[in-house]
């Protein structure tokens, strides 16, 4: 499979395969039939070479773009439960606020009752704030979670461009041994 053939398009990149290079006479250097054929070879290697870094690269991008859309995912769901943990929590909170709220009304002579009412009161306050402690906590985590899984995307990131860099730098080498294989063949065609 050469590289001009590859079904990955990869942007800033062209296909110059169809165009013919110009000849290019070297002058005393006349090349052999072996040595046009190991600039063959070489060129078929590097083909080779190409094709693997861009499957490579295709897999590469599609292991990131799943991970992203597990990540996103996995995300939105985590925050909905949190969300609907802490509206249980407040709404359950709120009704029995409001219990109290009526049992210390009907209460309001009788001071001792009044201030187990508010003790009672008190301890669902503290339950609230140390449920918001621990959700503040769960969110610190997530977003310790999420900066650390971006960072490593990034990573994966420069990996791909690095080896969009290796395919630009064996195409070109190819391009270059194509070049001169065809410049010696014009050459011996026009000593004959």
């Amino acid at each position: 499979m050469s590289a001009t053939n590859d079904d990955v398009v990869m942007e800033g990149t062209h296909d110059n395969a169809d165009e013919t290079p110009e000849p290019q006479t070297i002058a005393n250097n006349t090349m052999t039939p072996e040595q046009l054929h190991e600039i063959k070879k070489a060129s078929k290697n590097k083909d080779k070479q190409i094709a693997s870094l861009k499957l490579q690269l295709r897999n590469s991008r599609n292991n990131v773009e799943h991970q992203i859309k597990e990540h996103r995912e996995a995300t939105h769901a985590h925050f909905q439960s949190v969300k609907e943990e802490l509206d249980d929590e407040i709404e359950n909170l709120m009704a029995e606020n409001e219990l109290l709220s009526r049992l210390l009304e009907d209460k309001r002579e009788d001071f001792n009752d009044k201030h187990e009412k508010l003790l009672l009161v008190s301890r669902a306050h503290a339950r609230c704030v140390g449920t918001r402690y621990q959700l503040v906590q769960a969110c610190d985590m997530q977003e310790e979670t999420i900066s650390r899984q971006s960072n490593q995307l990034m990573q994966r990131r420069l990996e791909c461009e690095a080896k969009d860099r290796k395919i630009l730098q064996l195409t070109a080498e190819v391009e270059e041994l194509v070049s001169h294989a065809n410049g010696e063949k014009f050459e011996e065609a026009h000593e004959k």
